[in-house]
This record gives structure tokens, C-alpha cells and sequence, in this order.
């Protein structure tokens, strides 16, 4: 939640660099620490929840350094932290919708997923399978999703609110693009990716 929070006041910024090579380095050391706890230490499954801590908490820590060390407008200053009311109010009357929003999401794909154990194991199996493959092209389409928030709060914020259709426009074709890139190859070659992860036909 910290490296989240974090990451998209920068993403604010326009800096999108810094925050993926924080979770690259995340990404890396989780890698190497569940090699070490898993296979040189045979701690299993503790092993590998021990390696998620570690790596989460080292991108928190990095982000947080990063903003410390800011010179601008960004510059996170742990002295001057403090509870502003106006603003919590503001996020939660925009925050308790959205938040909302995602638990329809969540309890949506909580009945499709009950609806699919019925069918037992080999469906479950191949509904984590298609959810894998799915989540590449459902990443590359939320980085645009992430994009236009970015630019959109950067004009809301400079009072230039007549750009946002641009935004919009710009932000859905290409995610319409990235969409048709990933999915009709994914629907041709269904087949030949639900192999990489299981072998029944």
C-alpha cells in the first residue's frame, strides 16, 4: 500500500521511470530469495511468503528514500505530516465510490470463479490458466488506464481541464490497440499458451 500510494504521486509527477526500476529491483530480489529459502533452506511454502515480505518491504523502503531525497513540490517531509480534513474528506467522497466499485468487481468474479469449481479440478485448472494468459494483455491495457489518470489530474491541477478529452480519446485507442494486439493472438494460439502451464488436453 505504501510503495502504491508512493508510486503514483510520482506516476503524478509524470516520473514513471523510477517507481518500475524500484519493483524491478523488488521483482529480483523476491526471485533470489525464494530461491535461497525455498531450495536452500526447504522452508516451502514459509519460504516463499517470507521472500514476498522482504521484497515488498524493500520497494516501500526505496520509494520512500526516493521521495525524501526529492527537491520539488514532491519532496516528502515525514516533520510535516499531518491530517488535513478538507483533503480526507475529498478522498473519501472519491475513494468510497471507487472502492465500492472494485468489490462489485471482486464479488463478480467471486461467483464466476464458484460457478467454475463446480466443474471440478480440470476447469479450475484451466480458469487459473486463462486468467494467466489474460493478465498480460490485461497489464499492458492498464498502463494506459494509469496514464490517463496521471495526465488527467496533472491538468485538473493546472486548470487546463479542456485537454481531458484529448486524453481520453488518445488513452482509448491505444488501449483498443494494445487490446486487439494481445487478444487475437491469444485467441488463435489458445491452445499452444494454456500449454505452458498445463499438460491435459
Amino acid at each position: 500500500m505504501l510503495y502504491n500510494f508512493c508510486a503514483a504521486i510520482l506516476r503524478a509527477q509524470g516520473n514513471t521511470k523510477s517507481p518500475l526500476i524500484f519493483l524491478a529491483i523488488a521483482g529480483l530480489t523476491n526471485l533470489i530469495l525464494n530461491l535461497i529459502l525455498v531450495i536452500g533452506f526447504d522452508l516451502s511454502v514459509a519460504g516463499v511468503a517470507w521472500a514476498t515480505v522482504a521484497s515488498q518491504l524493500l520497494s516501500a523502503i526505496l520509494i520512500v528514500r526516493h521521495l525524501l531525497k526529492l527537491r520539488d513540490s514532491c519532496r516528502l517531509k515525514i516533520k510535516s505530516l499531518r491530517i488535513e480534513w478538507s483533503i480526507l474528506l475529498e478522498i473519501f467522497r472519491i475513494g468510497i465510490p471507487a472502492g465500492i466499485n472494485n468489490m462489485v468487481f471482486a464479488l463478480s468474479n467471486m461467483q464466476v470463479q464458484s460457478a467454475v469449481n463446480y466443474f471440478g479440478s480440470s476447469a479450475v485448472a484451466g480458469c487459473a490458466a486463462s486468467s494467466s494468459v489474460e493478465g498480460f494483455a490485461y497489464v499492458s491495457m492498464n498502463s494506459f488506464y494509469q496514464a490517463a489518470l496521471s495526465f488527467t489530474g496533472q491538468n485538473v491541477g493546472a486548470n487546463k481541464a479542456e485537454r481531458i478529452p484529448k486524453i481520453l480519446k488518445i488513452c482509448v485507442l491505444y488501449v483498443s490497440m494494445v487490446g486487439l494486439a494481445f487478444g487475437i493472438p491469444v485467441s488463435i494460439f489458445s491452445h499452444q499458451l494454456l500449454e505452458i502451464y498445463t499438460t491435459n488436453p
